[in-house]
Protein backbone atom coordinates (compact mmCIF):
# COMPACT_ATOMS: atom_id res chain seq x y z
CA UNK A 1 0.00 0.00 0.00
CA UNK A 2 1.10 3.13 -0.84
CA UNK A 3 2.07 5.50 2.45
CA UNK A 4 0.30 8.57 0.52
CA UNK A 5 0.25 12.08 2.72
CA UNK A 6 -3.53 12.02 2.66
CA UNK A 7 -5.96 14.84 3.64
CA UNK A 8 -8.74 12.95 4.61
CA UNK A 9 -8.38 9.90 6.47
CA UNK A 10 -10.47 7.19 8.09
CA UNK A 11 -13.24 6.62 5.78
CA UNK A 12 -15.37 3.38 6.73
CA UNK A 13 -17.83 3.91 3.25
CA UNK A 14 -16.73 5.11 0.30
CA UNK A 15 -18.93 7.15 -2.41
CA UNK A 16 -16.11 7.38 -5.36
CA UNK A 17 -16.38 11.14 -5.38
CA UNK A 18 -13.50 12.85 -7.41
CA UNK A 19 -12.63 15.85 -9.23
CA UNK A 20 -9.99 16.70 -12.39
CA UNK A 21 -7.53 19.03 -12.41
CA UNK A 22 -6.24 19.86 -16.31
CA UNK A 23 -2.39 20.64 -16.90
CA UNK A 24 0.01 21.21 -19.43
CA UNK A 25 3.77 21.17 -20.13
CA UNK A 26 6.01 24.38 -22.31
CA UNK A 27 6.31 23.43 -25.38
CA UNK A 28 10.23 23.49 -24.59
CA UNK A 29 9.76 21.45 -22.14
CA UNK A 30 7.69 18.55 -24.13
CA UNK A 31 10.31 18.93 -26.27
CA UNK A 32 13.34 18.57 -24.32
CA UNK A 33 11.18 15.26 -23.22
CA UNK A 34 10.53 13.95 -26.30
CA UNK A 35 14.52 14.68 -26.77
CA UNK A 36 15.87 12.68 -23.72
CA UNK A 37 13.17 9.71 -25.06
CA UNK A 38 15.03 9.39 -28.20
CA UNK A 39 18.74 9.71 -26.53
CA UNK A 40 17.84 6.92 -23.66
CA UNK A 41 15.98 4.23 -26.55
CA UNK A 42 12.90 4.41 -24.56
CA UNK A 43 9.36 5.61 -24.83
CA UNK A 44 7.79 9.48 -23.53
CA UNK A 45 5.30 6.95 -21.74
CA UNK A 46 8.65 5.87 -19.62
CA UNK A 47 10.12 9.48 -19.36
CA UNK A 48 6.87 10.69 -17.80
CA UNK A 49 6.13 7.20 -15.79
CA UNK A 50 10.11 7.43 -14.32
CA UNK A 51 9.20 11.25 -13.36
CA UNK A 52 6.24 10.06 -11.57
CA UNK A 53 7.70 7.82 -9.75
CA UNK A 54 10.79 9.67 -8.66
CA UNK A 55 7.96 12.74 -7.40
CA UNK A 56 6.25 9.21 -5.50
CA UNK A 57 9.81 7.89 -4.12
CA UNK A 58 10.58 11.57 -2.73
CA UNK A 59 7.40 12.44 -1.09
CA UNK A 60 6.41 8.95 0.39
CA UNK A 61 10.21 7.70 0.76
CA UNK A 62 8.99 4.42 -0.21
CA UNK A 63 11.20 2.59 -2.53
CA UNK A 64 8.85 -0.53 -3.72
CA UNK A 65 6.13 1.65 -5.77
CA UNK A 66 3.32 0.22 -7.38
CA UNK A 67 1.91 2.34 -10.43
CA UNK A 68 -1.17 1.04 -12.74
CA UNK A 69 -1.55 1.25 -16.28
CA UNK A 70 -4.40 0.78 -18.77
CA UNK A 71 -3.82 -0.95 -22.68
CA UNK A 72 -6.06 -1.31 -24.79
CA UNK A 73 -5.41 -5.46 -25.53
CA UNK A 74 -6.03 -5.41 -28.92
CA UNK A 75 -2.77 -6.95 -29.86
CA UNK A 76 -4.17 -9.85 -32.09
CA UNK A 77 -5.45 -8.99 -35.32
CA UNK A 78 -9.05 -10.50 -34.83
CA UNK A 79 -9.69 -7.84 -32.44
CA UNK A 80 -8.73 -5.08 -34.48
CA UNK A 81 -12.38 -4.23 -36.07
CA UNK A 82 -14.04 -5.49 -33.54
CA UNK A 83 -16.68 -3.48 -30.99
CA UNK A 84 -16.03 -3.57 -27.44
CA UNK A 85 -14.12 -2.63 -24.18
CA UNK A 86 -10.80 -4.94 -24.43
CA UNK A 87 -8.66 -2.80 -22.23
CA UNK A 88 -6.83 -4.31 -19.11
CA UNK A 89 -5.00 -2.96 -16.74
CA UNK A 90 -0.86 -3.77 -16.02
CA UNK A 91 0.15 -3.38 -12.51
CA UNK A 92 4.02 -1.75 -13.22
CA UNK A 93 6.43 -2.56 -9.77
CA UNK A 94 9.80 -0.96 -9.45
CA UNK A 95 12.17 -0.37 -6.92
CA UNK A 96 13.40 2.62 -6.09
CA UNK A 97 16.45 4.46 -3.76
CA UNK A 98 18.27 7.36 -3.41
CA UNK A 99 21.45 6.32 -4.75
CA UNK A 100 19.80 5.60 -8.14
CA UNK A 101 20.49 8.35 -10.82
CA UNK A 102 17.31 9.04 -13.35
CA UNK A 103 19.00 7.57 -16.16
CA UNK A 104 19.03 4.28 -14.02
CA UNK A 105 15.26 4.31 -13.41
CA UNK A 106 14.60 5.04 -16.56
CA UNK A 107 16.01 1.47 -17.75
CA UNK A 108 14.87 0.10 -15.07
CA UNK A 109 10.86 1.39 -15.93
CA UNK A 110 11.45 0.30 -19.47
CA UNK A 111 12.18 -3.42 -18.61
CA UNK A 112 9.49 -3.11 -16.15
CA UNK A 113 6.92 -1.56 -18.49
CA UNK A 114 8.34 -3.90 -21.34
CA UNK A 115 7.76 -6.93 -19.45
CA UNK A 116 4.51 -6.24 -18.28
CA UNK A 117 3.34 -5.43 -21.83
CA UNK A 118 4.58 -8.58 -22.63
CA UNK A 119 1.85 -10.63 -20.47
CA UNK A 120 -0.95 -8.13 -20.92
CA UNK A 121 -3.27 -11.07 -22.08
CA UNK A 122 -3.56 -12.32 -18.69
CA UNK A 123 -6.71 -10.14 -17.41
CA UNK A 124 -6.59 -8.31 -14.13
CA UNK A 125 -9.22 -10.06 -12.48
CA UNK A 126 -7.25 -13.05 -12.66
CA UNK A 127 -4.39 -11.36 -11.18
CA UNK A 128 -6.30 -10.41 -8.29
CA UNK A 129 -8.09 -13.72 -7.98
CA UNK A 130 -4.41 -15.35 -7.18
CA UNK A 131 -3.49 -12.74 -4.81
CA UNK A 132 -6.49 -12.49 -2.82
CA UNK A 133 -5.24 -14.94 -0.12
CA UNK A 134 -2.57 -12.39 0.56
CA UNK A 135 -4.20 -10.27 3.57
CA UNK A 136 -2.20 -7.45 2.42
CA UNK A 137 -3.26 -7.14 -1.22
CA UNK A 138 -6.77 -7.67 -0.38
CA UNK A 139 -7.02 -5.33 2.57
CA UNK A 140 -6.28 -2.33 0.23
CA UNK A 141 -6.61 -1.66 -3.78
CA UNK A 142 -3.85 -2.70 -5.50
CA UNK A 143 -3.84 0.54 -7.99
CA UNK A 144 -4.19 3.30 -6.19
CA UNK A 145 -2.61 5.21 -8.86
CA UNK A 146 -2.85 4.75 -12.21
CA UNK A 147 -0.88 6.83 -15.17
CA UNK A 148 -2.07 6.71 -18.80
CA UNK A 149 -0.30 8.16 -21.63
CA UNK A 150 -2.52 9.20 -25.01
CA UNK A 151 -0.34 9.08 -28.07
CA UNK A 152 -1.53 10.48 -31.52
CA UNK A 153 -4.45 12.37 -30.04
CA UNK A 154 -6.50 13.77 -32.84
CA UNK A 155 -5.71 17.75 -31.98
CA UNK A 156 -8.37 19.08 -34.01
CA UNK A 157 -12.09 19.06 -33.72
CA UNK A 158 -14.26 16.41 -35.09
CA UNK A 159 -15.75 17.21 -39.04
CA UNK A 160 -19.27 15.87 -39.82
CA UNK A 161 -21.74 17.22 -42.76
CA UNK A 162 -23.27 19.33 -41.70
CA UNK A 163 -22.14 19.20 -37.83
CA UNK A 164 -20.16 21.28 -36.54
CA UNK A 165 -18.47 19.99 -33.23
CA UNK A 166 -16.38 20.72 -30.25
CA UNK A 167 -14.00 19.44 -27.70
CA UNK A 168 -15.43 20.53 -23.59
CA UNK A 169 -13.87 19.42 -20.89
CA UNK A 170 -15.96 17.06 -18.51
CA UNK A 171 -15.88 16.82 -14.63
CA UNK A 172 -17.28 13.39 -14.01
CA UNK A 173 -17.50 14.18 -10.16
CA UNK A 174 -16.25 10.98 -9.84
CA UNK A 175 -12.92 8.92 -9.13
CA UNK A 176 -12.22 5.58 -8.91
CA UNK A 177 -8.48 5.55 -7.78
CA UNK A 178 -6.86 7.88 -5.42
CA UNK A 179 -5.10 8.98 -8.23
CA UNK A 180 -5.82 8.85 -12.21
CA UNK A 181 -3.48 10.47 -14.44
CA UNK A 182 -4.19 11.05 -17.94
CA UNK A 183 -1.86 12.75 -20.26
CA UNK A 184 -2.24 13.47 -23.97
CA UNK A 185 0.92 13.21 -26.64
CA UNK A 186 0.35 15.37 -29.72
CA UNK A 187 2.31 17.13 -31.72
CA UNK A 188 2.16 20.03 -29.70
CA UNK A 189 3.12 20.27 -26.06
CA UNK A 190 2.23 17.92 -23.75
CA UNK A 191 -0.45 18.14 -21.57
CA UNK A 192 -2.85 16.06 -19.26
CA UNK A 193 -5.72 15.52 -16.77
CA UNK A 194 -5.51 14.68 -13.16
CA UNK A 195 -8.46 13.03 -11.75
CA UNK A 196 -8.52 12.24 -7.59
CA UNK A 197 -10.73 11.21 -5.45
CA UNK A 198 -11.90 14.36 -3.23
CA UNK A 199 -11.93 11.95 -0.02
CA UNK A 200 -8.76 11.47 -0.03
CA UNK A 201 -7.42 14.61 -1.44
CA UNK A 202 -7.89 18.50 -1.55
CA UNK A 203 -7.30 20.93 -4.30
CA UNK A 204 -4.43 22.81 -2.65
CA UNK A 205 -2.36 19.21 -2.45
CA UNK A 206 -3.41 18.46 -6.02
CA UNK A 207 -1.84 21.45 -7.33
CA UNK A 208 1.26 20.89 -5.41
CA UNK A 209 1.27 17.26 -6.94
CA UNK A 210 1.25 19.03 -10.35
CA UNK A 211 3.65 21.78 -9.85
CA UNK A 212 6.24 19.36 -7.95
CA UNK A 213 5.68 16.59 -11.05
CA UNK A 214 6.32 19.89 -13.56
CA UNK A 215 9.65 20.36 -11.23
CA UNK A 216 10.92 16.89 -11.13
CA UNK A 217 10.55 16.62 -15.37
CA UNK A 218 12.16 20.24 -15.53
CA UNK A 219 15.28 19.06 -13.55
CA UNK A 220 15.51 16.03 -15.35
CA UNK A 221 14.68 17.34 -18.70
CA UNK A 222 18.53 19.56 -17.59
CA UNK A 223 20.23 16.25 -16.49
CA UNK A 224 18.92 13.05 -16.11
CA UNK A 225 21.99 12.04 -14.74
CA UNK A 226 20.82 13.12 -11.25
CA UNK A 227 20.42 11.35 -8.24
CA UNK A 228 17.08 10.99 -7.16
CA UNK A 229 17.63 12.35 -3.31
CA UNK A 230 19.03 15.10 -5.15
CA UNK A 231 16.49 16.06 -7.80
CA UNK A 232 14.54 19.11 -6.32
CA UNK A 233 10.74 19.13 -6.32
CA UNK A 234 9.94 22.19 -4.90
CA UNK A 235 10.33 24.94 -7.40
CA UNK A 236 12.48 28.21 -7.37
CA UNK A 237 9.21 30.27 -5.69
CA UNK A 238 8.54 27.35 -3.64
CA UNK A 239 12.30 27.39 -2.14
CA UNK A 240 12.54 31.30 -1.70
CA UNK A 241 9.25 30.93 0.63
CA UNK A 242 10.62 27.96 2.76
CA UNK A 243 14.03 29.85 2.70
CA UNK A 244 13.39 33.40 2.85
CA UNK A 245 9.79 34.17 3.50
CA UNK A 246 8.98 31.38 6.43
CA UNK A 247 12.67 31.50 7.60
CA UNK A 248 13.35 34.97 8.24
CA UNK A 249 15.23 35.29 11.47
CA UNK A 250 14.63 39.04 11.61
CA UNK A 251 10.79 38.69 12.20
CA UNK A 252 10.66 40.23 15.82
CA UNK A 253 9.15 37.57 18.14
CA UNK A 254 9.37 39.38 21.64
CA UNK A 255 5.70 39.94 22.19
CA UNK A 256 6.11 35.66 22.06
CA UNK A 257 8.73 35.77 24.74
CA UNK A 258 6.56 35.00 27.46
CA UNK A 259 5.35 32.26 25.39
CA UNK A 260 8.32 30.43 24.29
CA UNK A 261 9.99 30.74 28.16
CA UNK A 262 7.13 29.71 29.66
CA UNK A 263 6.93 26.63 27.50
CA UNK A 264 10.70 25.91 27.59
CA UNK A 265 9.86 25.55 31.69
CA UNK A 266 7.07 23.14 31.31
CA UNK A 267 9.26 21.04 28.41
CA UNK A 268 12.02 20.27 31.04
CA UNK A 269 9.21 19.51 33.85
CA UNK A 270 7.37 17.16 31.42
CA UNK A 271 9.28 16.56 28.80
CA UNK A 272 8.38 16.37 24.98
CA UNK A 273 6.35 13.38 25.44
CA UNK A 274 3.52 15.34 27.69
CA UNK A 275 -0.17 14.67 26.50
CA UNK A 276 -2.43 17.01 25.15
CA UNK A 277 -4.48 19.00 27.76
CA UNK A 278 -7.04 20.93 26.01
CA UNK A 279 -9.37 20.16 22.50
CA UNK A 280 -7.05 22.37 20.32
CA UNK A 281 -4.03 20.48 21.45
CA UNK A 282 -5.84 17.19 21.20
CA UNK A 283 -7.10 18.26 17.63
CA UNK A 284 -3.46 19.12 16.53
CA UNK A 285 -2.34 16.17 18.29
CA UNK A 286 -5.13 13.49 16.01
CA UNK A 287 -4.36 15.75 12.88
CA UNK A 288 -0.55 15.39 12.97
CA UNK A 289 -0.77 11.70 13.76
CA UNK A 290 -2.80 10.90 10.70
CA UNK A 291 -1.19 12.30 8.05
CA UNK A 292 2.35 11.79 9.45
CA UNK A 293 1.59 8.43 10.52
CA UNK A 294 2.64 7.92 14.10
CA UNK A 295 0.88 6.52 17.17
CA UNK A 296 2.31 9.33 19.56
CA UNK A 297 2.98 12.56 19.61
CA UNK A 298 4.05 14.97 22.36
CA UNK A 299 2.92 18.22 22.82
CA UNK A 300 6.67 19.79 22.72
CA UNK A 301 7.76 17.53 20.30
CA UNK A 302 8.43 19.42 16.70
CA UNK A 303 6.34 18.81 13.93
CA UNK A 304 9.57 18.79 11.51
CA UNK A 305 11.71 16.71 13.65
CA UNK A 306 8.65 14.29 13.38
CA UNK A 307 9.11 14.12 9.59
CA UNK A 308 6.84 16.77 8.52
CA UNK A 309 7.36 18.73 5.39
CA UNK A 310 6.01 21.13 2.85
CA UNK A 311 3.13 18.95 1.67
CA UNK A 312 2.38 18.40 5.12
CA UNK A 313 1.89 21.73 6.76
CA UNK A 314 -0.51 22.41 3.77
CA UNK A 315 -2.54 19.40 5.30
CA UNK A 316 -2.62 20.44 8.55
CA UNK A 317 -3.10 23.90 7.49
CA UNK A 318 -6.18 23.09 5.61
CA UNK A 319 -7.29 20.67 8.30
CA UNK A 320 -6.91 23.35 10.97
CA UNK A 321 -8.75 25.83 9.04
CA UNK A 322 -11.74 24.09 9.20
CA UNK A 323 -12.01 22.77 12.65
CA UNK A 324 -11.95 26.53 13.70
CA UNK A 325 -13.89 27.78 11.07
CA UNK A 326 -11.43 30.65 10.31
CA UNK A 327 -8.57 31.99 8.49
CA UNK A 328 -4.38 30.69 9.80
CA UNK A 329 -1.94 32.24 8.35
CA UNK A 330 0.28 29.26 6.64
CA UNK A 331 3.52 30.90 8.48
CA UNK A 332 2.04 30.35 11.95
CA UNK A 333 2.78 26.78 11.30
CA UNK A 334 6.49 27.40 10.60
CA UNK A 335 6.78 29.96 13.75
CA UNK A 336 5.21 27.22 16.37
CA UNK A 337 6.53 24.36 15.33
CA UNK A 338 5.10 22.67 18.71
CA UNK A 339 1.62 21.47 19.54
CA UNK A 340 2.00 23.58 22.48
CA UNK A 341 3.20 26.59 21.12
CA UNK A 342 0.83 26.53 18.31
CA UNK A 343 -2.00 25.82 20.32
CA UNK A 344 -1.49 29.18 22.83
CA UNK A 345 -0.47 30.92 20.23
CA UNK A 346 -4.03 30.02 18.40
CA UNK A 347 -5.93 30.37 21.73
CA UNK A 348 -4.40 33.99 22.54
CA UNK A 349 -5.03 35.37 19.19
CA UNK A 350 -9.11 33.87 19.52
CA UNK A 351 -8.91 35.47 22.82
CA UNK A 352 -7.75 38.47 21.39
CA UNK A 353 -10.18 38.29 18.31
CA UNK A 354 -13.19 38.22 21.01
CA UNK A 355 -12.03 40.35 23.18
CA UNK A 356 -11.86 43.34 20.15
CA UNK A 357 -15.77 41.63 19.04
CA UNK A 358 -16.65 42.37 22.77
CA UNK A 359 -15.43 45.82 22.34
CA UNK A 360 -16.27 46.61 19.28
CA UNK A 361 -19.92 45.54 20.43
CA UNK A 362 -19.68 48.00 23.66
CA UNK A 363 -18.88 50.97 21.03
CA UNK A 364 -21.86 49.89 18.72
CA UNK A 365 -24.23 49.41 21.93
CA UNK A 366 -22.76 52.99 23.30
CA UNK A 367 -23.28 54.67 19.78
CA UNK A 368 -26.98 52.84 19.77
CA UNK A 369 -27.90 54.43 23.48
CA UNK A 370 -26.35 58.44 22.30
CA UNK A 371 -28.45 58.22 19.02
CA UNK A 372 -31.17 57.50 21.17
CA UNK A 373 -30.81 60.25 23.74
CA UNK A 374 -30.58 62.36 20.67
CA UNK A 375 -33.71 61.82 19.29
CA UNK A 376 -35.45 61.83 22.43
CA UNK A 377 -34.36 64.91 22.84
CA UNK A 378 -35.36 66.05 19.81
CA UNK A 379 -38.63 65.43 20.23
CA UNK A 380 -38.90 67.83 22.78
Amino acid sequence: MLRWPVDNLGHTVLTYQGKTKGFSLPADLSESIRTISCQEGVTVFTVLLAALETLLYRLTEQTDLIIGTIVSNRSRSEFEGSIGYFANNLILRTHLSGHLTFRELLQQCHEVTADAFAHQDLPFEKLLEELSSDPEVSAVPLLQIVFVLHDHVAEDDLQLPGLRLKKLPVQRGAASRHLHIHMMNTSGPLSGSLEYSTEFFDANTIDLIVNHFKTVLKSVATNPQQKLAALPVLSKAERDELIQTWNNTLLDVSAHKDVRASNGLKHRQNGPEAAPQNEIERFIASIWQEILEIEHVGVDHSFFDLGGRSIHIIQVHSRLQKFLKRDVPVIDLFRYPTIRLLSQHLSTEQSEQSALRQNHDRADLRRTLREQRMRARSRR
